[in-house]
């Protein structure tokens, strides 16, 4: 089964670089993508969000480079992660494990 996803999109939110338990680097990432939907005859763009992660030494050299904004190109696999709050609920979310990252040029649109 193939489990292989590629966004374009932009970082919102960058949660710096942390280390696990190993010492092994990564970094969190929060990513918003857009999708087109038609409603009531309409076509309506939805912004969507998943939060992905970044690891090793990638994570360290890109850290700084993608701050809120960002646009960029990525591809990874879709990962199910399962938890328990604080409350003792399980809770269950998705997140991007990125395997390669690009950055995309910000084209200059003219207005008018």
């Amino acid at each position: 089964m193939m489990n292989q996803i590629i966004l374009e999109t932009r970082v919102v939110r960058n949660d710096g670089i942390k280390f696990t338990s190993g010492g092994f680097a990564y970094l969190s990432l929060t990513l918003v993508f857009e999708t087109v939907e038609k409603k009531d005859n309409q076509w309506q763009t939805k912004k969507n969000f998943i939060k992905a992660i970044l690891w090793g030494k990638k994570a360290q050299k890109l850290a700084e480079y993608l701050k809120p904004g960002t646009p960029i190109i990525v591809r990874g696999k879709l990962e199910q992660n399962n938890w328990e709050s604080k409350d003792g609920e399980k809770r269950s979310g998705f997140s991007l494990n990125i395997e390669e990252l690009h950055f995309e040029k910000q084209q200059k649109r003219k207005i008018g």
